[in-house]
């Protein structure tokens, strides 16, 4: 196994809806990945573009298959000029565009709790039921081979809810759940207390963009993420991403690790955002 030490910008949270233009999405998401690896203190001068390897981690809902689409080449996705090429893990593709560069794009579900909260189930293709128990949501993810992440939303977290949020870090479940953050928590929010408890107790955090479902949301992709600086064998990336995103390495904001990269969204434009969300007809 390689385990020279790589650099990787990655957006931890990313999907892709039918109302987006595909070409554009993959263009932002590419360009945007290269300026949060430029913006990295860890990243040193003249590594960027094709030094860097970059990564979106997809978190599909029930209704949505874009990574099988890609897998199977889809003529539609095809035609907006993308290369694809399978890698030799099932849960991972690499998306290129001529001129602009290439992304891995990793398969990965998101499914809404019974108590309505979202977990990602990270790295794995297999659809688990909306309306489970939180707990279940979690165990069927980690049989699955996936990597559980539960996703920051706003209002989310809160009483009844945000006591089940501590609960699950203070539990078994914890030892193998992450935390993920998104460009919806606005730049003068401070951070959870939860998530300061996971990162406490060595969980991960794991920050993505979370563009929504209607046009124009694509230019989000890739803006907010971070970067990893460590051994990452590209040859067998399921793995790589596994040991990535597991343990204290990953919770730790110093030296290697995982290390939050790139903006947030200021609170006029996440309430501009979350109104569309609530008006628009391009929810499909």
């Amino acid at each position: 196994m390689n385990n020279t030490s790589t650099i990787v910008a990655a957006d931890g949270h990313v999907h892709v809806y039918p109302a987006y233009d595909i070409k554009a999405m993959f263009c932002h998401l590419i360009q945007n990945l290269d300026r949060l690896a430029g913006a990295a203190d860890c990243v040193e001068s003249g590594t960027i573009g094709n030094g860097i390897h970059k990564l979106a981690f997809l978190a599909e809902s029930r209704e949505h298959d874009f990574f099988g689409r890609l897998k199977d080449r889809d003529k539609a996705i095809v035609a907006n000029g993308l290369e694809i090429t399978s890698g030799p893990d099932p849960v991972c593709v690499t998306v290129g565009l001529r001129g602009v560069g290439r992304v891995g794009l990793v398969a990965g579900r998101q499914i809404v709790t019974r108590e309505r909260l979202e977990i990602l189930g990270l790295a794995m293709c297999v659809k688990i039921p909306d309306g489970l128990p939180a707990i279940e949501v979690i165990q069927r993810v980690v049989e699955a081979g996936g990597i559980p992440v539960l996703a920051w939303s706003p209002g989310k977290w809160l009483f009844a809810r945000g006591r089940l949020v501590r609960d699950l870090i203070a539990s078994d479940q914890g030892r193998v759940l992450r935390l993920g953050d998104t460009t919806l928590r606005p730049t003068l929010w401070p951070e959870s207390r939860l998530m300061q408890l996971a990162r406490e107790r060595g969980m991960a955090v794991i920050p993505g963009s979370d563009p929504l479902p209607f046009a124009g949301e694509e230019r989000y992709a890739g803006t907010y993420g971070f970067i990893y600086q460590g051994a990452f064998d590209v040859s067998q990336s399921a793995a790589s991403i596994g040991r990535m995103l597991a343990g204290p390495a990953a919770a730790s904001w110093a030296g290697y690790g995982l290390i939050p990269a790139g903006v947030r969204c200021g609170a006029w434009d996440v309430a501009r955002r979350l109104y569309k969300l609530r008006t628009t007809d391009d929810r499909k």
